[in-house]
């Protein structure tokens, strides 16, 4: 095996990070180091830092390559202790270099090494390496961790680990996956059972099995959640996952009755911004897929209706952590801003005085009580409060809270917006896995994801909650289509309609013309034949598009299915041909009659439905009827 001298290797390695004026270009392994003066060259400390840095990213690289000789895990702790002693060496000098040493370590060497891998950095060496070890280092990572004492880094460093061990894979509309990594199973398993007793775990397991659903859900997240319980950073939260656990046990022998309690459980935990939360709630959600029923999409639907202030309050209500990721996502908008802030409230006092709005909301609560003015200086002489009573008081109490809580700072509304949004696009994450199921139908998500379409484009029309919503309507526009009877078809195209009618915005407008033309396709059978009934409410659309007052009804979405499956509607063209050439309509609607006309003469639709001779030849009148008006009288012809 191949020596390596650590002292030289360790010196070298300080004198290229702490002298950044000169450059070490010798071999450390083999002496003769030549030192070159960067400062001789006059060139700027920023060319300096960017040279020095390129050269120490590449030296890691080699000396990386050079490592991989050693195999035994004491010496490459040695390595690994010698570089990270005071600073982190991988921050420092901007590589992964400790990190793939860590990685490499087999479950004795990750057991040694993890007892004295106790200073900050060291987390994330573990977070990175975490993927790449066995099952048997992953356990012993975790076990060692949970033990230590509480602390918002160990929540998160261990939350980090197990989120690893799931993976997930998504093609929208055709397919849904998320999975535990091979063993990952088994590694959960015998965390919880080094931690909390095996009596405990054991006990657990057999009831979730217990359960009419979601066995491998239920098992799984109850096994996250106790884990979690022991990771929390503070007993409040730790109570409050310890709760969550409990309540799987009770919902495991409630039966299908319990489905809804699991839902809202799922939702309360994707709730809290909390990344490892994320992929274990959807890991548990796409398992509950097949026992899903069309009441519990539509309370998904219902939450991501609600408003920013509701979906804050449900946020705050289960636990810290919304407030302390709040708090968090604050700090940056805060930092360096406190200092100058307090510095000068006092001359801003003194200087602006109190906002007028504000000040008359709370001398309106004030009532009585409030200081009288003249001239907008305090007048003393009328300014009593003597004969204010006590109802007075009480009442008055009540009317200054509602004045202060009108006049909270904008920031809490920002916040409580973003947390909103966040949470918004995490719930359209499962809708989006529910239309990619194969075990779901999909049709009874048009008209409230429109609804929800329509709302977010009224709050923000450049949001990404909105275009998250269009995309999932379009997304259903491409599903495969599912057998649906005659009378489904037209209620639906019915409440399309109501809802698809007076929209401006161009995207979602595309959106719902996809929508009519895949409503009509649920109504084709499997010969490519459609209903006369169908038929009739899909040309009474376009006949109400022709002749409507208030133009509410976009072509787009009266032509779609037409233009789509013009083949069908190929019994129906003397109704556009009629359209085309009327002269009452207007010029760009019956341009519209006679885009669809064309497309049912194509060839290829000819070549599937023979068409009448009466229709040709009505073509042929109407339009040389039309050419020879536009020759004796153009200015007259539209």
């Amino acid at each position: 095996m191949t020596k390596i001298d650590l002292s030289t290797f360790t010196d070298e390695m300080a004198c290229r990070i702490s002298d950044g004026r000169t450059e070490w270009t010798s071999n450390p392994f083999y002496g003769g180091m030549a030192q070159v003066d960067w400062l001789s060259k006059r060139k700027s400390w920023i060319t300096i830092s960017i040279a020095l840095l390129e050269e120490i990213v590449d030296f890691c690289k080699f000396t990386e390559e050079l490592l991989n000789v050693v195999k035994d895990d004491s010496e490459l702790i040695e390595v690994i202790n010698a570089l990270d002693s005071t600073e982190s060496f991988d921050s420092l000098t901007g590589s992964s270099l400790i990190g793939h040493l860590v990685g490499r370590l087999s479950h004795e060497g990750v057991s040694q090494w993890i007892q004295t891998a106790d200073k900050p950095w060291c987390l994330r060496h573990i977070w990175a390496a975490f993927p790449r070890w066995s099952n048997e280092a992953r356990v012993v990572a975790l076990t060692t961790l949970l033990r230590r004492p509480r602390s918002e880094e160990i929540q998160y460093g261990v939350g980090n680990c197990i989120d690893s061990l799931f993976k997930m894979k998504v093609r929208a509309g055709e397919f849904v996956n998320v999975s535990l990594v091979e063993g990952g199973e088994d590694v959960l398993r015998r965390t919880a059972i080094d931690v909390f007793g095996k009596d405990v775990v054991k006990s657990g397991m057999k009831t979730m099995k217990s359960s009419a659903f979601g066995e491998s859900a239920l098992s799984m997240l109850w096994l996250c959640v106790k884990l979690w319980s022991k990771m929390a950073a503070t007993d409040e939260t730790s109570e409050g996952y310890t709760s969550n656990a409990d309540e799987l046990l009770v919902i495991a022998k409630s039966g299908e009755d319990g489905l809804k309690v699991l839902l809202d459980q799922l939702l309360a935990l994707l709730s809290q911004p909390l990344k490892y939360h994320r992929t274990v709630v959807y890991y548990a959600f796409v398992h509950l897929l097949p026992n899903l029923k069309e009441e519990h999409v539509a309370h998904i639907m219902e939450t991501l209706m609600m408003s920013d202030e509701e979906l804050a309050d449900e946020q705050g209500s289960d636990g810290e952590s919304s407030s302390e990721a709040a708090e968090e996502m604050e700090a940056d908008e805060n930092d360096g801003a406190e200092e100058s802030e307090s510095d000068s409230s006092e001359s801003f006092d003194e200087e602006q005085g109190v906002d007028p709005e504000t000040l008359g909301r709370l001398e309106n609560a004030l009532g009585k009580a409030a200081v009288k003015r003249k001239g907008g200086a305090v007048d003393e002489e009328e300014s009593d409060v003597s004969d204010v009573d006590d109802k007075e008081m009480f009442a008055m109490d009540e009317r200054l809270a509602a004045a202060f809580k009108s006049i909270a700072p904008k920031k809490e509304n920002k916040m409580a917006a973003q947390l909103a949004s966040a949470f918004r696009m995490k719930l359209a994450d499962l809708l989006l896995f529910t239309l990619s199921s194969q075990n779901t139908p999909s049709s009874y998500m048009i008209i409230p994801l429109l609804k929800l379409a329509k709302m977010q484009l009224k709050q923000d029309a450049e949001g990404q909650n909105s275009r998250k919503s269009i995309g999932l309507l379009n997304i259903i526009s491409r599903l495969k289509k599912v057998e649906f009877s005659d009378k489904k078809v037209i209620r639906l195209l019915d409440q399309l309609v109501a809802e698809g009618t007076g929209i401006s915005n161009p995207t979602l407008i595309s959106a719902v013309a996809s929508l009519s033309s895949f409503i009509f396709s649920l109504g084709i059978s499997s010969e490519g034949t459609c209903s006369e009934a169908v038929l009739a409410a899909f040309v009474g659309l376009f006949e109400r598009f022709m002749t409507q007052e208030d133009g509410l009804i976009g072509c787009e979405l009266a032509i779609a299915a037409v233009v789509k499956h013009p083949e069908c509607f190929v019994g129906k063209a003397n109704v556009f041909l009629d359209a085309g050439f009327n002269e009452e309509y207007r010029v760009f609607r019956r341009t519209e009659a006679l885009v669809c006309l064309t497309g049912m003469m194509n060839k290829a639709v000819l070549h599937k439905v023979s068409i009448e001779k009466s229709l040709v030849k009505g073509i042929a009148k109407a339009s040389s009827g039309y050419l020879r008006s536009a020759m004796s009288q153009p200015d007259t012809v539209r």
